[in-house]
């Protein structure tokens, strides 16, 4: 059906829900279990999305319809679409949380378990995977928590495990799997990662996480933390900085990190803390 726009005195949740049904109604979705950049075929002709997305479409390459991004494009789509279920309990949007699922393992896992940045159709991968694979484990693991689906935490481990293996000697993880960047730590990254690892330690109860959280955390306080702020770069061996540049919003969200480590019991226990520590 088409979505119509909000209007006043709406239910924002109805709102949100009509919003996401348009998503997982459309082709590519329903294909490849993943959300294209641009809804180039947009759900239904009347309304106020299909209009946003044929006039999208009119004005960008055809590869953008046929083309999944892994983050933020795509993890902040399922985040979105999970807290929608969360409000609604809606049994499709389970189906669709799934589905995304699926299609992440499926056509957007490389051969060693890491998820891919990008994919397109008729093409496969065309940007391999970098370390905002953070987001899948985080958001797999707060699915596994609220539908206790063990599915789901088995991808947040198939999908951390790799990245734990390919650290530096420092403990930091790199920025890609492959290139230039593959001897490189962000430091945002680093942040999100060791967030991630602590939710996988409180569903596991495996220490191997924890002390990875820990151990990536104390190689920021060693190699990142400068006078200036927090180097944006380092070398994942060496810990040298690669680029001193300083941006003030990684350093002041790397506190969320310590705040995680120093409150491990709250982790999924006290529901407003946790929120706080999402990348979204």
């Amino acid at each position: 059906a088409a979505i119509e726009p909000p209007r006043g005195g709406s239910d924002p949740v109805e709102v949100a829900l009509g919003i996401v049904r348009g998503w997982i109604s459309d082709p590519f979705f329903e294909r490849n279990g993943l959300f294209p950049n641009v809804f180039v075929e947009g759900p239904g002709s009347n309304g106020l999305l299909p209009w946003i997305f044929n006039t999208a479409a009119s004005r960008v390459k055809p590869t953008k319809g046929r083309t999944a991004t892994l983050f933020k494009h795509n993890t902040n789509a399922l985040a979105s679409m999970f807290a929608v279920w969360k409000a609604t309990k809606e049994r499709t949007l389970v189906d669709a949380i799934d589905k995304w699922t699926r299609g992440c393992r499926d056509v957007l896992r490389a051969d060693n378990g890491m998820i891919a940045m990008q994919w397109t159709e008729g093409a496969g991968i065309t940007i391999g995977p970098t370390d905002h694979n953070f987001q899948v484990v985080d958001l797999m693991c707060d699915i596994a928590h609220e539908t206790r689906d063990q599915s789901y935490l088995d991808m947040a481990v198939s999908v951390a495990t790799p990245w734990l293996e390919s650290r530096g000697r420092t403990g930091l993880i790199p920025h890609h799997r492959e290139g230039k960047y593959s001897r490189r730590a962000m430091s945002d990254s680093q942040t999100d990662f060791a967030v991630a690892l602590l939710k996988l330690e409180c569903l596991t109860g495996s220490r191997i996480y924890g002390q990875a959280a820990e151990d990536i955390m104390e190689a920021v306080k060693t190699h990142m933390y400068m006078r200036c702020g927090m180097a944006n770069w380092v070398d994942i061996d060496s810990g040298a900085p690669v680029d001193t540049t300083c941006k003030t919003k990684f350093f002041v969200l790397s506190v969320k990190a310590w705040l995680a480590l120093e409150n491990r019991e709250k982790i999924y226990s006290d529901e407003r803390f946790t929120e706080l520590l999402n990348d979204r």
